[in-house]
């Protein structure tokens, strides 16, 4: 599967055990609701719908791939959360006048999520 057409998502099940587990496929939704398929057509597994996150296709400094919600890191500018903004994948931040900043995936390294780890935007926001 091209990586740009690639999803992560929390798994429900294992949420409701108290456990964060995330998978990464294509996506699915029936009945309303998301699925990420794995491995194969017939291998689906429920994730939380606020959770779903697609790729960017691009890959950071320690070859991870990069989803929307990732809080990455790039040379000496910043931290910032991965967004797509209709019609391109940014960086969102809060350094000078501008907010956002053309992605590139030159220099990044992610490290966390908007659901992982939310305390490492109360140092940007």
């Amino acid at each position: 599967m091209n990586d740009r057409y690639l999803y992560r998502g929390l798994c429900k099940e294992s949420f409701k055990l108290g456990k964060k587990y995330w998978v990464e496929g294509g996506i699915h939704f029936s009945h309303g609701k998301p699925y990420i398929m794995v491995n194969d057509l017939f291998s689906r597994i429920e994730v939380i719908p606020e959770t779903l996150r697609q790729c960017t296709g691009q890959k950071d400094s320690n070859d991870n791939l990069i989803f929307e919600g990732d809080i990455v890191k790039w040379g000496k500018i910043g931290i910032g959360t991965v967004v797509w903004l209709g019609f391109s994948w940014l960086i969102m931040h809060s350094c000078g006048d501008n907010n956002y900043v053309t992605f590139s995936s030159n220099g990044i390294n992610i490290i966390g999520n908007i659901h992982d780890n939310p305390e490492l935007l109360e140092v940007i926001y």
